[in-house]
């Protein structure tokens, strides 16, 4: 059975609720999620198998900067490892895409799926993310080029200027 993705509707709330509470338990909190929500600058996309959400995306893309970020990214334990993430970060892309976007960047737990990201394309862009979590760890920056595919930071910059000599 596809997996459906589609826009967020109102009706799905108690279902991203309940998604986020159970794989966000120390981080995200009703109030953050509501303020995502509601963001008209934030693209938010469910996942939907047997027409029940099973996960969703927020997306917050700026093109003035021409950057995209990921705010939330979550799946349901039972429906991991089927493709579903992969296809909401898939959507994300193409959502930034349109929006003139040239990177997608996003702040990871420390003992979140750093390897699944960079499976994707990410890499650490900076150790230390913009986002302190309520259990008190500072996030890492992931980024990912959305059309070369590589995101230059500046130990890769010196390594590329120097290579060139």
């Amino acid at each position: 059975m596809p997996v459906n993705i589609r826009p967020y509707r109102e009706k799905d709330w108690e279902l991203v609720k309940e998604i986020t509470e159970k794989s966000f338990k120390n981080t995200h909190d009703e109030k953050y999620l509501k303020q995502i929500i509601a963001d008209p600058q934030r693209i938010v996309t469910v996942a939907t198998k047997r027409q029940r959400v099973v996960g969703f995306l927020a997306l917050h893309v700026n093109p003035k900067t021409f950057i995209a970020y990921v705010d939330t990214l979550a799946v349901t334990r039972q429906w991991r490892r089927y493709g579903i993430g992969g296809g909401l970060m898939s959507t994300a892309e193409t959502q930034a895409k349109k929006h003139g976007c040239t990177t997608l960047i996003l702040d990871v737990h420390v003992k979140g799926p750093i390897t699944w990201y960079q499976k994707r394309g990410f890499t650490v862009a900076r150790q230390r993310g913009f986002v302190k979590f309520k259990d008190g760890t500072q996030s890492k920056l992931l980024a990912k080029g959305l059309y070369w595919g590589e995101v230059f930071t500046p130990k890769k910059r010196k390594k590329t200027a120097s290579a060139g000599r």
